[in-house]
């Protein structure tokens, strides 16, 4: 899960451009990102990019350790009942 969090922190800003659109009715063009980008930073400072992501990794974090945890525990449940060392490709 170290890779989904990396993965969320090097989109954030790009996610906080995004949803500044979906809040209100103007159009998004590249242009126009850009230009929320740079008055972001100038008017926040470039940490504000980040701003609201440690609540994405707060809740992105437990899910990922629960789905990974739930696999491995699947998985042997599966093979134990297929009496199976290796499970299928397919699965």
């Amino acid at each position: 899960h170290e890779l989904g969090i990396c993965a969320k922190t090097c989109i954030a800003p790009a996610e906080r451009i995004k949803m500044s659109f979906q809040v209100t009715s103007e159009r998004f063009t590249m242009k126009k990102a850009f230009a929320r980008f740079v008055n972001l930073v100038k008017t926040e400072g470039i940490l504000s990019l980040w701003k609201g992501h440690s609540t994405s990794i707060i809740r992105t974090a437990p899910y990922a350790g629960f789905s990974y945890a739930f696999h491995d525990y699947a998985e042997e449940a599966f093979k134990t009942m297929l009496a199976v060392e290796q499970l299928p490709f397919f699965y």
